[in-house]
């Protein structure tokens, strides 16, 4: 690239999402900025959650439930330690440079210091659980293969948070969509020349190395190397600032593995595989949720600056939205679970999948609310409180992992991921109502709720057809009522984005 994008370095923006660079003077208000960001991170969410998810589906399909396991297995170990390795810098990165951008080469360059020396740490960490929960060798050398991008991973992250605070997510998915689709591309190739399930693993880290590296390339040609010092006392505050997030993200990723450590050692990698077959299933919802969640928190950050109020309609609208989008795509999973586990990985081997399936889809909407609670809750630097939500959440979890796992299985990790993803929103909504006054959580719910009883009349009549076509025609009759709802309303992206501009 003989052009250097963005802004110069040096550059110190006085507001939040506005810049003094030359060549600025046109870029989109903060509004558009926002949507704009969403819509990045979307694009490139999208593309990963995909890719994954094809990799999932080509290693159920074509190696069976016990290599899908210990895949599984590898990648959840990866993502609770990467919590552990963030030392919850992630998000205080973001907030602050949301604030100054100045910050952007300190906080890169300390943050990528702080993460080499901790992924060190959490690299010997995963040696020693493995040993200690003693699984058989070949699960053994997958995990500590997928460990090996333990670092990479995580950096890719810290320069994700940073492009996204500096609004230029657009960046994220610029790198990262061409080499989720290379890596799944060289993933499935393995898998069709009979490679082992490591082989595959390798070209997983591989990724998450290049990533890694253009990002910090990217990041380092907007600010320009003079900005990049190494300050020990830089270092120490990021770490101090980040505690409470680390509390929150180690809680939150000990909450998300809990019911794959259980299932490992109660049940065996097979069945860690015919959950995690139906768990992938709720991977477009689930970015979804989160995309929009995260990608709107700088602009969350803005609109508290400019009071309770503007922020109250911002949560109330996104809300409404995360309804609109998750409501129909949970009932069309439970609806068509054993069909679409059928298309998708084509053996009798994950037939008990279906019923997982149809009971951990409802955790989604669970999820899509409190991702923007919680993002709420984030703006406003009340940190603490969701700390206290996440311990009850994985406490709860792990009690209940406990008691339903061993008497019924994969399923009775399915019935308590429900319980406590309604406990969760309950812990998230009273606080802040208590902060903005009330905001509604029901009362979005109506018009996908009315369209989807539609849609459920579409799937009726085309009972008979391929499953694509009524996947097609459920959700052309579900647009068509929401959409018709929304304009009578008047809400949807076009109030939303009018009233950010």
């Amino acid at each position: 690239m003989s052009e250097k994008p963005g802004p110069d370095a040096g550059d110190t923006p006085s507001q939040l999402g506005q810049s003094s660079a030359p060549g600025e003077g046109d870029a989109p208000s903060g509004g558009r900025r926002a949507v704009a960001n969403v819509a990045s991170l979307l694009t490139s969410n999208v593309v990963n959650r995909a890719t994954s998810f094809i990799v999932y589906a080509a290693v159920g399909r074509f190696m069976g439930a016990d290599d899908l396991g210990q895949l599984a297995l590898a990648m959840t170990f990866l993502l609770l330690l990467n919590r552990f390795v963030m030392v919850g810098i992630q998000t205080h990165t973001t907030r602050e440079i949301a604030k100054d951008p100045s910050l952007t080469g300190p906080y890169l360059i300390n943050g990528t210091a702080i993460i080499a020396a901790t992924s060190i740490v959490g690299y010997a960490a995963a040696y020693l659980l493995v040993e200690l929960l003693g699984y058989q060798s070949s699960t053994a050398r997958v995990v500590m293969v997928l460990m090996v991008g333990l670092g990479p991973y995580s950096i890719s992250q810290l320069a994700e948070s940073v492009l996204l605070a500096r609004q230029k997510a657009s960046y994220v998915a610029a790198i990262d969509s061409p080499i989720h689709i290379i890596q799944t591309t060289v993933a499935v190739v393995l898998i069709q020349r009979d490679f082992s399930i490591e082989a595959i693993t390798w070209s997983i880290v591989v990724a998450y190395a290049a990533m890694a590296l253009l990002k910090v390339v990217v990041l380092v040609r907007i600010v320009g190397r003079r900005t990049l010092s190494l300050s020990v006392s830089l270092a120490q505050d990021m770490v101090k600032m980040g505690a409470t997030f680390l509390g929150i993200q180690a809680v939150n990723g000990l909450h998300a593995s809990v019911d794959v450590i259980v299932i490992s050692r109660v049940l065996g990698e097979t069945e860690v595989g015919i959950f995690a077959a139906a768990r992938q299933l709720l991977v477009p919802i689930l970015l979804i949720s989160q995309s929009v969640g995260w990608g709107l928190f700088p602009s969350m950050v803005q609109s508290y600056r400019s009071g309770l109020d503007r922020l109250r309609r911002v949560v109330g609208q996104v809300m409404e939205l995360m309804m609109v989008i998750v409501v129909p795509a949970v009932v069309g999973a439970a609806a068509l679970a054993g069909p679409l586990l059928e298309l998708i990985y084509g053996t009798e081997t994950f037939q008990e999948s279906e019923i997982v399936l149809r009971i951990l889809v409802w955790t989604a909407v669970a999820g899509a609310a409190t991702a923007v609670l919680g993002q709420a809750l984030w703006a406003v630097g009340r940190e603490k409180v969701t700390l206290r939500i996440v311990i009850i959440n994985v406490a709860l979890k792990a009690i209940l992992a406990g008691a339903l796992i061993p008497l019924y299985g994969v399923t009775g990790a399915a019935v308590g991921a429900v319980l406590v993803g309604a406990v969760n929103v309950a812990q998230h909504y009273f606080p802040v109502a208590a902060i903005f006054g009330r905001i509604p959580v029901l009362a979005p719910l109506w018009k996908p709720v009315v369209a989807v009883l539609v849609m459920l009349g579409s799937l009726l009549l085309t009972e008979s057809f391929p499953i694509v076509t009524r996947i097609l025609a459920a959700a052309v009759a579900y647009v068509a009522v929401v959409g018709g709802l929304l304009a009578l309303t008047g809400g949807g992206w076009k109030r939303l984005r009018g009233d950010w501009a």
